[in-house]
């Protein structure tokens, strides 16, 4: 086999290959094995492979890496136009698609959005790949959305095609691991769905609210006001189908309605006329759009037509005042807003979570912007600039703070004995590390916590305590716990707010978690990769190669700043990003229901 070296890399043949999820990428590794005398450039699709070593031959590239800021805004634009828009090129399918007033195409439009984006990046960046490798051949696993994407491609570059078939495992039958415990306790939550009932107070409205987890201590507060009841939409579709008369005509709904939109996009895809306007980039497309389109008309329409008429039956059943969701981006949550409009109640967005504008997304927030509901409640004047920014009007934002900093007033926490009970004495200083899973080619949580704990081990009397996020492994940091001779614990499960009021000083990585801390009043470090990926200007960052966290940390936990001025500034970035720390963000949301 011939050794590839800087001389003769030029002369290999350079062939381009689209994988959209691991099963693929396996496959373009074992050609690359097979062809040791080409080089394989191979754009992962909405995934990445990990930290890696590959082949000599193979480069790797996320799709954003080959196109430039400029072309993503385009892209960006022409997938929001499309989601927005597809269904609406043909007066049947836009007709057949919706149900009661309520079209499927604009309740699953983000989702599709997706998509839609990721054939566009696909096509982008192949086109300049080609261009700048000047490549003859494009590769593709057969059957598959990636290949779709490098045919179109080939073809409008005049190079080859090349489909490779990658080997299917045999499936193994899936032992069920059921034993008593486990059928007992799924019994009990079943039967706990079940047992679920609202109590309607004299005279009082009902208020539907959808938490997924973000809002259940919203719903106690609003459960607490004489005005309201609450009826849960968490366990709706679980409730719904459990009962045998609805889950023998969920399956037939199902059914049905898959033949139905399966004909119907057949019959579409045989349309010159549609398939003409599936145009980007002067590349047709329409055959990738009817690759991945099943998934969204035979798959989860069916659910949504079942879904839209048991919902709205429950809606003029308990006639609700309002409806709050999390956010109104996803099909549930936006069918929800849809029906409280058709029936003339109320509808807020409570936000969930951090989020500024960016400028690669046309008139859109991932998750937050467009709201469809009537009313969106936001943290801070920061959220409302930056939701006008894309295009949402002022008299939708209303600024509330966040239900969860609610807790966070005045609470009250026994330091000396809580410090005791994680192996903390009152003389020593107690620094806190709250850890999360990051994004891929980021800096692992166990970096930072080596270097938090090397920080330490040369500060006196201070101890480190690493709260790990409940998604990883405390093995992971056993290493770090043993090496740090005492001088670090770590705790998995805990309450964390207890944690944080007994801390002496905080690093987070999480922006959420730093916000929370600073609301506690406590110096707070946040790391994060690059100034312009934090929301956090001003605030003490950590930053850098990872060679100088150890010293960016232990510079964080010596300095003594101006307290008066660092509190200042603190109050005005809390005030910012989490408006009035008062205890009462719960009941101005409250009074929007009103």
């Amino acid at each position: 086999m011939e050794k590839i070296t800087s001389s003769n890399r030029k002369k290999m043949e350079n062939i381009i290959a689209f994988a959209s999820n691991r099963k693929e990428f396996d496959g373009v590794l074992k050609f690359a094995a097979k062809k040791p005398n080409v080089i394989i450039k191979c754009i992962c699709l909405e995934f990445w492979p990990g930290q890696r070593i590959f082949a000599k031959n193979i480069k790797v590239f996320e799709e954003t890496d080959l196109v430039s800021d400029r072309e993503l805004y385009f892209i960006n634009k022409k997938a929001l136009f499309f989601s927005r828009n597809w269904y609406k090129f043909d007066k049947k399918i836009e007709q057949a698609s919706t149900m009661k007033e309520i079209s499927l195409g604009f309740v699953s439009d983000f989702a599709i959005y997706n998509l839609f984006r990721q054939t566009f990046l696909a096509i982008n960046s192949g086109i300049n790949a080609a261009k700048c490798e000047k490549t003859k051949t494009f590769i593709g696993i057969k059957d598959s959305f990636s290949s779709d994407c490098a045919k179109a491609v080939a073809k409008a570059t005049s190079a080859r095609f090349k489909e490779i078939e990658i080997e299917q495992p045999l499936e193994k039958k899936r032992k069920l691991n059921f034993n008593k415990k486990k059928i007992a306790d799924f019994q009990k939550k079943v039967f706990s769905i079940l047992k679920e009932k609202i109590i309607i107070k004299n005279g009082a409205d009902i208020v539907f609210v959808k938490s997924n987890g973000y809002l259940d201590r919203f719903s106690k507060e609003v459960e607490k006001n004489n005005s309201f009841s609450v009826s849960s939409l968490d366990n709706f579709v679980v409730r719904k189908i459990l009962m045998p008369w609805n889950a023998k005509r969920f399956v037939k709904t199902k059914k049905e309605k898959r033949i139905f939109f399966k004909g119907l996009f057949k019959e579409l895809s045989e349309k010159s006329k549609f398939r003409k306007k599936m145009v980007f980039n002067d590349i047709n497309f329409a055959d990738v759009f009817f690759k991945f389109m099943p998934r969204f008309s035979e798959r989860d329409w069916p659910e949504f037509v079942f879904l839209i008429e048991m919902l709205l039956k429950e809606f003029k059943e308990k006639k609700p005042c309002a409806v709050v969701v999390w956010e109104d981006w996803i099909p549930f949550e936006r069918i929800c807003v849809l029906l409280a409009k058709k029936i003339n109640a109320k509808s807020v967005v409570v936000q969930h979570g951090l989020f500024s504008a960016n400028t690669n997304q046309p008139d859109f927030i991932r998750g937050f912007a467009p709201v469809v509901a009537d009313k969106i409640a936001v943290w801070g004047p920061h959220y409302k600039k930056n939701l006008e920014k894309k295009m949402v009007p002022g008299k939708k934002i209303s600024i509330t703070g966040s239900p969860r900093f609610d807790v966070l007033y005045n609470k009250k926490t026994n330091g000396y004995s809580f410090r005791k009970s994680i192996g903390v004495s009152k003389k020593e200083k107690l620094v806190v590390l709250v850890t999360q899973p990051v994004e891929k080619n980021k800096v692992l949580p166990i970096e930072i916590a080596s270097a938090a704990m090397e920080a330490v081990k040369e500060i006196k009397n201070t101890k480190l305590v690493i709260k790990i996020h409940a998604f990883e492994n405390k093995k992971d940091y056993a290493k770090i716990i043993t090496n740090s001779k005492g001088k670090a614990i770590l705790l998995n499960k805990t309450d964390l707010h207890r944690l944080i009021n007994c801390a002496d000083a905080v690093i987070a990585i999480s922006p959420i978690i730093g916000l929370e801390a600073m609301a506690l009043k406590k110096p707070t470090a946040i790391y994060r990769k690059t100034k312009d990926q934090t929301l956090f200007e001003g605030i003490k960052r950590i930053t850098g190669k990872k060679d100088n966290f150890k010293k960016s940390i232990q510079k964080f936990l010596k300095e003594k700043d101006n307290k008066k001025a660092h509190e200042k500034k603190v109050a005005k970035f809390l005030y910012e990003f989490g408006f009035k720390q008062d205890g009462k963000a719960t009941e101005r949301i409250i009074r929007l229901l009103k």
